[in-house]
Order: structure tokens, then sequence, then C-alpha cells
């Protein structure tokens, strides 16, 4: 039963990512990106709005009470993230779509096996860790290390 899980869990995140990432980097901040003269003010000014946009879309259903802004949050860092990554990536929707399949699959590999017994501000919730202190580091030290490699 754990393997049918992880297995679907492996799957299952690619086709969501490969529409959000055509959608939110390719479209969207494209769109930005050509619209604003090109500089890295600019530039960083597209990423964070498409960032924004990328973290609201997420709440269009009506959330769990008293969980809206600490996971927002964490998605607007993880839609930075993949606007930097498409940034420094030349533009190519592949590195942003490796990246956010990766990390719902570590995700949801994580929620198979732990259980997050802790504060809320430095675990994050369980579906989105990156809201938590050490997920919002992991989250950084991955942008500091994708400017570094690419």
């Amino acid at each position: 039963t754990r393997r049918a899980k992880l297995f679907r869990r492996f799957i299952g995140p690619w086709p969501l990512a490969v529409l959000e990432e055509s959608v939110f980097r390719g479209i969207l901040l494209e769109q930005l990106l050509r619209s604003m003269p090109p500089s890295a003010a600019y530039t960083t000014l597209a990423i964070v709005l498409s960032a924004l946009i990328f973290s609201s879309i997420h709440f269009v259903r009506k959330p769990r009470a008293g969980r809206v802004w600490q996971p927002a949050y964490g998605l607007f860092i993880v839609g930075c993230l993949f606007g930097l990554a498409y940034v420094v990536g030349g533009r190519s929707l592949w590195l942003p779509i490796a990246m956010h399949g990766a990390a719902v699959f570590g995700i949801e590999t994580v929620r198979l096996y732990v259980v997050f017994k802790g504060p809320v501000w430095l675990l994050g919730y369980p579906e989105f860790p990156q809201c938590g202190v050490l997920g919002s580091l992991v989250v950084v030290v991955s942008a500091i290390a994708l400017v570094l490699l690419v």
C-alpha cells in the first residue's frame, strides 16, 4: 500500500507542475518581463508580482479556518524561487517545472513518513512546510544555490 501511494505521489505532481509553471512563469512572468524595461530591479518586481498572484490563486477555494497568511507566505517565497529559476535558467520552463514537481513530490513523500509535532511557526503545516522557519530556510538556501550554480 505504501509503495502504491509513493508511486502515485511521484507521478501526481508533474502534470500540475507543468500546468502551473506554464501559466505563472511561461505566460504571466514572461509577459511582465516583456512589459518592463530590462533591469535587475524590474526583473525582481516581475518575479514578486507573479509570485503574489501564484500565492493568491491557491486560495480561490475557502481555506481551513485560520490557515491563510502563513501558507500564503510560504507559497509566495516558493513562487519567488520558481520565478528566479525561470529567469536564471534562461527563461526556459524546464528548471522551474523540475523544481516544482520535485518540491511537491518531496512534500507528499514526507507526509507519508513524518508526523509534524511542533510549533507551526517553526515547522509549517504538513501540506505547506515552506511556511515555517525551517522550510523558509530551505527555500532561501535553494535560491542561493540556484544563483551560484547556474
